[in-house]
């Protein structure tokens, strides 16, 4: 059985939004996918718990950190975009560490960024794959592409949201770098 279903049979528990977005890099294909059934959802409560679970289900055993065959997990919990509780801003990112190449890493970010990916109708993304030039993933009203980012390559952070802010004609779209 695939932990992500073609269609759904168990209800959709509490607070998520039902999709995943997975993104291929190497191919630059992207494509929803519906969440794992109310019994996981339910045993990996949160972000880094689902990211983790799904990164254990999918990571070859052979993979490299910075190798094509390595994945990243990112996922926002059923609290993230409530407005009711300081956790739910927040993204948990999984993947192989490349200070170790035999363990996992985490990241975890608030903020904006994971609010407004469920605004988008997603619980977070996989990301997979290693993009031949540099590319970045925007979102707007539910519709992903991957666009060319070779006019924000190499700059810093601050630098990034502003360059990126100014192509896509807004002042107000939500960066995350």
């Amino acid at each position: 059985m695939s932990l992500f279903p073609a269609q759904r049979t168990t209800p959709l528990a509490g607070g998520y939004m039902g999709k995943i977005l997975r993104v291929d890099l190497t191919t630059g294909s992207i494509r929803d996918e519906n969440l794992p059934e109310e019994p996981v959802l339910k045993k990996f409560i949160g972000g880094q718990a689902l990211a983790s679970y799904i990164l254990l289900r999918e990571l070859p055993l052979d993979a490299k950190p910075f190798g094509p065959e390595n994945i990243v997990v990112m996922m926002t919990g059923p609290l993230t975009g409530n407005g009711f509780t300081p956790g739910g801003t927040k993204m948990t990112a999984v993947y192989l560490s490349p200070l170790t190449n035999v363990t996992l890493g985490r990241g975890a970010t608030s903020g904006y960024w994971a609010t407004y990916l469920k605004a988008a109708g997603y619980d977070g993304i996989i990301l997979s794959g290693a993009s031949p030039k540099p590319v970045y993933l925007y979102i707007r009203e539910g519709e992903p592409e991957l666009r060319d980012a070779s006019k924000v390559w190499g700059l810093g952070t601050r630098d990034t949201e502003d360059r990126l802010r100014e192509l896509v004609g807004s002042g107000t779209p939500r960066c995350s770098a």
